[in-house]
């Protein structure tokens, strides 16, 4: 997800109940993020802590059929129907596409190198690097959203050390497994070793050091906010702490050989806040969209008429004749596919949610 940035001078009153600050409403937003934890822990760690390593695979399936392909799903819920597709710039496709083919046709070449370890850990990184990209993005969304309610466009210098503290945090999963010999993974039938440099393990040490270096100005600049009188960010701190709390129950309850169902806990929470997120959004742009004029497509009919429930059955058919396709492919196809759909998403939520490449993003949010 991109940046968003509002200009330091804002039209309006402050709002004084600071409803507005939030993505939904305060109640929702907490009880959102809370859904987005609790879901992944009770339905990955009870059966995993009853029954072993044995569940992993299965459960892991359950991630992959129910929760990361619907995922990659709302990126295209929001980009191709028409009503969407109309206002977003031609690179916030053509660099997507290009970057992903790219990647997708070095597949047959690492099958006849014996390369596919390198393109696994290519493809996952990426993946962990958008994850963080969804996190700080929100963030992002909250600074727009609090400077706009409250008037207050100091919180974009004051939420910086806190915005860096974040991206640390985000990233010390990655450094933790970097830390530990290669891993071995099991997609389907193919193994692949997920590669690592192997550092030592001070090295977590230092990673931890700087990031809890940034706390101490996040706790100057909100104690010093706090004698101004001016409202907490509590949004910024509940979507922190729920993000934190999914990487760190993650790693400290699975093991490193079974890094599969770790992934699928704090992925699965990454992906539940993003359909919450995408289903707000769409029901934003399509009574904007409705008040302009615009025709609108299926998909936005049914988020202005809130019929979530068949919104979301698209996408988890999406699933099934995804994943139904790649089960049916050769190897090499099936790896093929796999990047495309995987990569491609990555790739177009960098644009997307960049008023850049949509001049209505604003707008469609609720930002003025």
């Amino acid at each position: 997800m991109g940046t968003l940035t509002l200009p330091a001078s804002q039209s309006g009153a402050p709002s004084k109940s600071g409803s507005g600050y939030w993505m939904f409403s305060q109640q929702a937003d907490l009880g959102w993020f809370a859904f987005s934890l609790a879901v992944p822990l009770v339905l990955y760690l009870v059966p995993y802590l009853a029954l072993g390593s044995k569940a992993v695979w299965p459960l892991y399936m359950v991630y992959v059929a129910f929760f990361a392909t619907p995922h990659l799903w709302m990126t295209w819920a929001v980009t191709l129907p028409e009503t969407g597709r109309a206002n977003y710039s031609k690179r916030s496709f053509i660099e997507p596409l290009a970057v992903t083919l790219t990647l997708v046709a070095s597949v047959p070449l690492a099958a006849r190198l014996g390369a596919w370890d390198w393109l696994f850990t290519a493809v996952t990184l990426i993946g962990v690097w958008h994850i963080f990209r969804q996190h700080t993005g929100l963030l992002k969304i909250y600074d727009a959203k609090y400077a706009q309610v409250h008037q207050d466009s100091s919180i974009f210098a004051d939420m910086k050390p806190f915005h860096w503290l974040c991206m640390l945090a985000f990233n010390l999963p990655i450094l933790y497994v970097w830390t530990m010999p290669p891993i071995h993974v099991v997609v389907g039938f193919q193994k692949f070793q997920l590669w690592s440099p192997d550092w030592p393990r001070w090295v977590l040490g230092v990673g931890a050091i700087a990031t809890l270096s940034l706390a101490i100005p996040t706790i100057r600049n909100l104690l010093r906010r706090q004698r101004e009188g001016k409202p907490f960010p509590a949004a910024h701190m509940a979507l922190a702490l729920t993000a934190g709390l999914s990487y760190l129950v993650a790693f400290a309850v699975v093991p490193p050989q079974d890094y599969l169902l770790t992934l699928a806990i704090f992925i699965s929470y990454h992906d539940l806040q993003y359909i919450g997120f995408v289903w707000n959004f769409q029901q934003k742009r399509s009574r904007v969209e409705q008040g302009l004029g615009t025709r609108l497509d299926v998909l936005h009919r049914w988020a202005l008429e809130g019929r979530f429930w068949p919104s979301i059955g698209v996408a988890f058919g999406f699933s099934a004749v995804v994943l139904g396709l790649i089960m049916v492919s050769p190897p090499t196809v099936a790896l093929a596919m796999v990047v495309f759909h995987n990569v491609i998403h990555y790739w177009m939520d960098g644009f997307v949610w960049q008023r850049k490449h949509n001049a209505k993003l604003s707008l469609h949010m609720g930002l003025r």
